[in-house]
């Protein structure tokens, strides 16, 4: 394999891989609703934006005068990215140590650890571009890059329906975030591994002499002042970056206000990556027909049409059940038995976890304090108090008492001779019929627990009292009911 082609692979690899990487990390999908889950305001949710592109446009004007007319430039690639990305990858352990007994330790810790990464990451960007156009020759470098961005946007599609299985499992917080930010950190491992094996070609500028910045800012100023174009593209540049500062609270907003479930995150990633694919395809054949200027101005245009759509709508929440939960608003319910939603048309969103505290009002639903790592829920939910048809952590209650029952038939099979069996009092019924189901020559439901509140002591002929215990299931060996002895 010639060098061309092993760097055009390696290029391709580390392009995708720091694709696939971000998609896992979300800056302005997944990482928002975990800020918000470690206590972070609405400014540290904006602050998402405001370090992405603050953090990775600024170093940029240092690293272009330091990397100029150097004769190698992949020592200054790799020396920034690997700082910041190593510290990303610490945030796993940190979200797991600290998330539920320290979340604003968490969170600051998170906010230092993107900021460093972003600045790492716009330190490498303009040696990264200068080290492409040494490793590739410039008739291949479009190929290259296409086929690149193609890879990476095909696998984050791919990436966000992962993302939505993962954010679906019924874990404690925060072990699915953990895990995404472990993904994503190995991606980015993958990418500077890549790298690192590229092989470069030392360039000929070397013996031009590296500005000072005493002439690097005023030539900065005198281009802004000749050139009134770029000035012009440059304020559209930091105009759409203020805009894109409200990314992060799309995916706030679909939670709170439209009811979307969190583990939908993932299909926000999907849209994102498939749009970015498809005005790829679509813009770039309109802007060799008609211009770059043209493209720029239907960009801005979909970029103000996107908060129009978000604010839009919760009001066509109810033209058609086929909007479906995407727009569903202004009607949300809590209750302790999740049976009682299916009378009043609702779904079932999720259960609240461990000493989580929300807030319901019309504006949607606002977490309070995150749920604990520890699962305190009581079983006798299940065993006694809960409605048969209610579900808890997604267990039917009826279920677990059939199971219940089976158990305990399990436990007596060949030691006992049963006639009948009894659910006393009426929770007892799905105790009675699964311990009565592996016993066929047993009644199923006697009509004895129509009695169920009355004397809950049973007493056999050979005189050993049986009591309803923890199971609520009755059986009597070699004896019939009679009377009023139930």
């Amino acid at each position: 394999m010639n060098s061309t082609r092993r760097n055009a692979l390696l290029l391709v690899l580390d392009y995708s891989a720091f694709g696939v990487g971000m998609a896992f990390l979300g800056m302005t999908t997944v990482l928002p609703n975990l800020v918000r889950l470690l206590g972070g305001n609405p400014l540290a949710v904006g602050s998402l934006a405001a370090i992405q592109t603050g953090a990775w446009f600024l170093p940029q004007l240092v690293a272009g005068r330091y990397v100029a007319n150097r004769a190698r430039v992949k020592r200054h690639v790799l020396g920034p990215i690997a700082i910041g990305r190593s510290l990303l990858a610490l945030q796993a352990p940190v979200l797991l140590l600290c998330a539920g007994r320290r979340p604003g330790l968490a969170l600051g810790s998170l906010l230092v650890a993107l900021t460093l990464f972003w600045l790492g990451d716009g330190l490498s960007s303009v040696p990264w571009y200068d080290l492409v156009a040494r490793a590739i020759p410039a008739e291949r470098r479009g190929r290259v890059l296409g086929s690149a961005q193609s890879l990476s946007g095909l696998l984050g599609i791919g990436v966000g329906v992962l993302i939505r299985g993962i954010l679906a499992r019924p874990v404690r917080f925060p072990a699915n975030y953990v895990l995404l930010v472990q993904l994503a950190a190995a991606c980015f491992g993958v990418s500077f591994l890549a790298l690192a094996l590229i092989r470069e070609a030392p360039s000929d500028a070397v013996s031009a002499p590296r500005p000072g910045w005493g002439d690097y800012l005023p030539r900065l100023r005198a281009i802004l002042r000749t050139d009134p174009r770029f000035a012009w593209v440059v304020g559209t540049r930091w105009l759409s970056g203020l805009a894109d500062m409200g990314a992060a609270f799309y995916v706030l907003f679909a939670s709170d206000r439209l009811q979307v479930p969190p583990a939908t995150t993932g299909l926000f990633v999907s849209a994102g990556v498939a749009g970015s694919l498809l005005s790829g395809i679509v813009l770039g054949p309109l802007g060799d027909r008609h211009g770059r200027q043209r493209v720029i101005a239907i960009v801005m245009g979909l970029r103000c049409l996107c908060p129009a759509l978000a604010l839009f709508a919760p009001r066509v929440a109810g033209l058609h059940p086929a909007v479906g939960p995407a727009l569903l608003a202004g009607a949300f319910a809590a209750a302790s038995e999740s049976c009682a939603f299916a009378n009043l048309d609702y779904q079932v969103e999720r259960d609240l976890g461990p000493g989580e505290v929300v807030l319901l009002s019309p504006e949607g639903v606002q977490p309070i304090c995150p749920p604990g790592e520890r699962m305190q829920i009581c079983t006798f939910l299940w065993v006694y108090y809960g409605y048969p048809a209610s579900s808890y952590e997604g267990v039917n209650v009826e279920a677990s008492r059939y199971r219940c029952g089976a158990k305990l038939a399990d436990r007596d099979r060949g030691q006992l001779n049963i006639d009948c069996v009894a659910g006393i009092p009426d929770s007892g019924t799905g105790h009675a019929l699964g311990y009565a189901n592996p016993h066929d020559n047993c009644d199923r439901d006697s009509n004895t627990h129509a009695h169920r509140y009355r004397h809950r002591d049973q007493c056999s002929s050979n005189g050993h009292c049986y009591r309803n215990g923890h199971c609520h299931c009755h059986c009597l060996a070699d004896r019939h009911f009679n009377g009023d002895s139930h």
